[in-house]
């Protein structure tokens, strides 16, 4: 678990911009961290975050001390609270930062939450422990909440849509979503870890949480729901977006994975405003973002990209992507801006829609998920 700070990087960053995993880690995935503690939600937005952290802790116990969060997005419902929240954020982690993106979402899972979180840690596996996909702490009802895959794994990414079953009810969508990705995991032989479920209501997770509980029974996956103002189907109000463990056996495509030939790079959200220019990082934010999304997508390209040479990767190397973006009407601009810079099919994306991104103005976030290559690995 070795934090990547690239040449350039600002004093006090809030957040480590990348974590390099190893063969001797584990990578955990955690279902939904919300701040409903004992039955109850505390209206501060401080005390809120606190108690995230709390239940936080209280999924990671079984995993032991040496359990570390890598990887945090924050859902809130007014970004602006970031600040306020922050100080609780700094307490948790001390200097042990995650990478961290914010996001502002229309709703939390919980009506009275204004923050949850959808977070990703990682442990030191032992020895001898099982190459397979574990649960690692269980909830009260029975389903997973922290399951554990090799860092070394070979990861697949299905995205689901729901096709012909659009507008004809949420339920009917999130099983014609869930159609699509089993057909493309049962091709790659693999075997699910998480579902993010990005929902323009909230208002039917739990109906939507049902459907999966009961269709993946015993299954070793975790389910995190993110509501968004407008999924990229229209007339759709759901799509989902599966984790896998591919068979090594499997093709080698981009919607299944491919086999792990060296390290896993987390990397952190980046905004579309410079960052890795030295200096304090507060002083980032005063840089006024470009008008152009399409300039906007190359500027916080040009971040990743910074990541991407001080882990000893390159584009080539990134396995999944993920676009925050404040409009989805502006998706062809931003890939057509991206794909100028992959030179090839983004691997794996999910494009999601958000209220607002941490500076009024930015439009577009890329968040990635790399290989650190090894000669001769």
């Amino acid at each position: 678990m070795d934090p990547i700070f690239p040449p350039g990087t600002p004093q006090e960053l809030a957040y480590t911009p990348a974590y390099k995993l190893n063969k001797t880690t584990d990578l955990i995935f955690l279902g939904l961290i919300t701040p409903k503690r004992n039955g109850t939600i505390n209206p501060s937005i401080l005390q809120q975050t606190h108690d995230c952290f709390l239940n936080l802790s209280d999924i990671l116990q079984p995993l032991g001390p040496n359990a570390k969060v890598i990887k945090v997005t924050r859902l809130m419902t007014d970004a602006s609270e970031i600040w306020n929240s922050h100080p609780e954020f700094i307490r948790y982690f001390g200097d042990a930062l995650p990478t961290s993106t914010l996001i502002q979402v229309p709703s939390c899972s919980e009506p009275e939450a204004r923050i949850e979180l959808e977070v990703w840690a990682a442990v030191p596996r032992g020895e001898g422990e099982s190459l397979e996909p574990r649960v690692r702490s269980m909830g009260p009802d029975g389903a997973p909440l922290a399951v554990s895959v090799h860092s070394h794994a070979s990861l697949g990414f299905a995205k689901g849509s729901s096709g012909n079953a659009a507008g004809q009810g949420v339920v009917t969508e999130l099983n014609a979503a869930l159609d699509a990705i089993d057909q493309r995991v049962s091709e790659a032989r693999g075997s699910f870890v998480k579902f993010a479920l990005l929902l323009t209501d909230m208002r039917s997770w739990k109906a939507c949480r049902e459907v999966v509980v009961n269709r993946y029974k015993g299954q070793t996956l975790v389910i995190v729901p993110i509501a968004v103002p407008n999924v990229q189907q229209q007339g759709a109000s759901i799509e989902v977006e599966g984790t896998f463990v591919a068979s090594t056996e499997a093709n080698d495509t981009a919607e299944a994975g491919s086999p792990r030939r060296g390290d896993l790079l987390a990397a952190s959200g980046q905004p579309a405003i410079p960052v890795f220019v030295g200096g304090m990082a507060l002083d980032t934010y005063k840089f006024k973002p470009y008008s152009s999304v399409a300039a906007q997508t190359k500027m916080a390209l040009e971040n990743i990209e910074t990541i991407l040479k001080a882990s000893g990767c390159n584009w080539n190397d990134v396995i999944k992507t993920r676009w925050y973006i404040t409009d989805i009407k502006e998706w062809p601009q931003i890939e057509e801006a991206a794909l100028a810079i992959f030179g090839r099919p983004l691997p794996s994306p999910t494009v999601v829609e958000v209220s607002a991104l941490v500076k009024q103005g930015i439009r577009v976030e890329p968040d990635i998920w790399a290989n650190v290559m090894r000669p001769n690995h």
